[in-house]
């Protein structure tokens, strides 16, 4: 759960909940398995592209470069488009932390063939659409969308005055969990935008509590249940 302050687009009081649902089943992983190790193609070649250049003594490539390189490689085209870019977005993002001074950071790696890389959607990329109660998933235009079917009330967020609050999904992600080498399941993380709530702030504790137990039970359901 979070509070929006004043940075980049988000209006400040906007309070954002992400929700974690469970994927069991072969069902689930037969569907993300595909697109999962196509993300830690991507990676791997971010990395590849980087160790490249300073073998050669080149400039390293730029974000935009490695996108518009990427966009032919066959495992590009097994995500949405938006989706595959986010994990180039996410091997700069650890580059540029490296460079500020984050030296607990490892520079970024090859990933082993076999990891599944977690998968970012965003709505206001139209890559996954909500409706009855259900995401739908968007892959590539040659791959069909993935629906997943959500706990009754899992947009819900119980206040505790009793306020009832129904959030709109803004960004999902596809994570595998694992036991020991090997994916056990899936976790579904959809964050929910519950809009400007009024909150007065005291020894940094806001107005409002959030009823865990609704939480809870939410987290703890497997999708469709």
């Amino acid at each position: 759960m979070g509070w929006a302050k004043k940075k980049g687009k988000q209006q400040e009081g906007r309070l954002y909940l992400t929700k974690v649902i469970p994927l069991k089943g072969e069902e689930w992983l037969d569907k993300f398995r595909e697109p999962m190790l196509a993300a830690t193609k991507i990676w791997n070649s971010c990395v590849w592209e980087s160790k490249q250049a300073a073998k050669e003594g080149r400039e390293y490539p730029t974000e935009s470069e490695l996108k518009a390189k990427f966009k032919h490689y066959q495992s590009w085209k097994k995500l949405h488009s938006k989706s595959a870019q986010g994990v180039v977005e996410n091997y700069f993002e650890a580059v540029r932390s490296k460079e500020n001074g984050h030296d607990e950071m490892r520079p970024p790696s090859y990933k082993s063939k076999h990891l599944w890389r977690t998968i970012k959607w965003k709505n206001g990329n139209k890559a996954f659409e909500y409706k009855n109660n259900a995401i739908a998933l968007k892959f590539s235009r040659k791959m069909e969308s993935v629906t997943i079917p959500l706990p009754k009330g899992a947009n819900m967020l119980i206040l505790s005055d009793g306020t009832k609050l129904n959030g709109t999904p803004i960004e999902v992600k596809v994570k595998a969990v694992y036991r020991k080498k090997d994916v056990s399941h899936l976790q579904l993380h959809v964050t929910w935008d519950y809009g400007i709530i009024p909150v007065s702030v005291s020894e940094k504790v806001s107005a409002y509590d959030i009823n865990s137990a609704a939480i809870a039970r939410t987290s703890t359901e497997e999708a469709g249940s």
